[in-house]
């Protein structure tokens, strides 16, 4: 019992300490806790809304308060730095999911880029499946580490310790896999940069692999195959353009004209189709990086979306 005592006081006292100086829990993104959310998606007697995309769906919407303004089961399986198409095709392919899918979209994901981390996930899921015992220690610990600090990985006494003690992230991930950005934790002015860096140097590569229309078209004739595949079970797919800032913007469209492909896209598509700069509602955000949204505002966003998408 003194043990029990003396190490439960040294952990709140570590807890404390720990939040004091700027650290939060932070749940570690890997295959094994995607694949319990993507488990969740095919339960019987449920029909889910399944969130795919990559860190813009992750960041800047909050699965329970899009859950509670709609009334109904949220799953986050969006991925950071992903192409959302793999696991639109394994949703389609699952006989036993029956659901609703909104997808964050950009033209290029229907060119395959970037590949990212899906195809891992999904793989991870289908021939990795884990037994009951797994599934439920990956959710306990899930639990744990997403409420305490002291669980963070960047918390250990010896790194703390170090002379290259680490500092608290901008970014924690809970357990249902939203992950809140504090912008107010970073220089913004050198993160903008680097994020517009970053995002030129990626379509870079289009300047030797032009886009065509004909090689969009064969995607768009595999998007509908799976789209339909959900809606023969009696579910919704959405696709959606999530806002970018300015200068992102003008490089996106510079590749990917929104007359040649959105629209086009938006003219053959079954699902609902969606693009930010149509609704004055959700290009009026501040997008401290020109990417997502800080976590203060992503609760507004979540409902702006989803209002936005009922009434399409």
């Amino acid at each position: 019992m003194l043990t029990v005592l003396i190490t439960a006081t040294v952990g709140v006292g570590w807890e404390v300490t720990l939040r004091a100086i700027g650290f939060r829990p932070n749940l570690r993104d890997d295959p094994a806790i995607w694949a319990l959310h993507r488990d969740r998606a095919s339960a019987e007697g449920v029909r889910p809304l399944i969130l795919l995309g990559g860190s813009r769906m992750q960041v800047d919407v909050d699965p329970v308060v899009l859950g509670d303004y709609l009334n109904r089961r949220v799953i986050q399986l969006a991925i950071d730095g992903s192409n959302p198409m793999p696991v639109l095709a394994d949703l389609a392919n699952d006989e036993g999911f029956r659901g609703d899918v909104w997808v964050s979209l950009r033209v290029e994901n229907l060119f395959g880029l970037p590949q990212g981390r899906s195809p891992e996930y999904v793989t991870h899921f289908r021939e990795v499946r884990a037994n009951f015992n797994t599934r439920w220690n990956t959710a306990a610990m899930a639990a744990v580490d997403s409420r305490l600090a002291l669980r963070n990985g960047l918390t250990s006494l010896r790194g703390l310790m170090s002379r290259s003690a680490p500092t608290p992230s901008y970014i924690s991930m809970r357990a249902d896999r939203y992950r809140a950005v504090d912008y107010g934790m970073v220089d913004i002015e050198a993160h903008r940069a680097a994020r517009i860096r970053r995002n030129e140097e990626r379509y870079e590569y289009w300047a030797d692999h032009t886009p065509t229309v004909r090689l969009f078209d064969d995607s768009l004739a595999v998007l509908e195959e799976r789209v339909q595949a959900i809606h023969q079970r009696g579910g919704e797919v959405a696709l959606i353009r999530f806002p970018t800032g300015s200068t992102l913007w003008a490089t996106a469209e510079s590749v990917f004209p929104r007359d040649t492909f959105w629209d086009r896209l938006s003219a053959s598509s079954s699902a609902t189709v969606l693009h930010y700069r149509d609704e004055a509602g959700l290009s009026s955000f501040t997008l401290p990086d020109e990417s997502h949204v800080d976590f203060r505002d992503a609760p507004a966003f979540t409902r702006a979306l989803a209002a936005a998408v009922s009434r399409r």
